[in-house]
């Protein structure tokens, strides 16, 4: 968001949700006092299939995919509508240039991790065929 910028609608549906609210939570961390209005619903969807066997009718299917919308705002919302969130405060800071914010350690280096060696079903068999049942 610019400073011109008063508003910002994250929108998502279907598997897309999860992603749009990451989106949108990580933008109220970068600015501070963000205004926040959910709405949920439901978008309809008609699908449909023809028969590869022929006497048979086409498909029609109807499946309802969910749908969320994310205001924010610099700007007062009214606080009585259904999912409205008041501005928080931030919890992310940047690290100073010694990689230390207020006498803490930055990020530690994540652990890295081997990984086994997986057995391939032909190996699992081997070892199968030698045990007696």
């Amino acid at each position: 968001m610019n400073s011109n910028t008063k508003r910002i609608v994250w929108t998502g549906s279907g598997p897309a949700i999860t992603k749009t609210i990451t989106c949108a939570e990580i933008m109220k961390h970068k600015i501070e006092g963000l205004h926040q209005l959910n709405k949920l619903a439901y978008e309809r969807v008609k699908e449909s299939w023809l028969p590869k066997i022929k006497g048979l009718e086409k498909l029609i299917v109807n499946r309802d995919i969910p749908c969320i919308s994310i205001l924010l705002s610099k700007d007062q919302l009214d606080v009585n509508e259904p999912g409205y969130q008041a501005p928080g405060k931030c919890s992310i800071h940047e690290d100073s240039e010694d990689g230390k914010y207020e006498g803490k350690p930055a990020y530690k280096k994540q652990k890295q991790f081997k990984c086994r060696k997986r057995k391939t079903p032909s190996a699992q068999n081997k070892n199968l065929t030698g045990r007696s049942l």
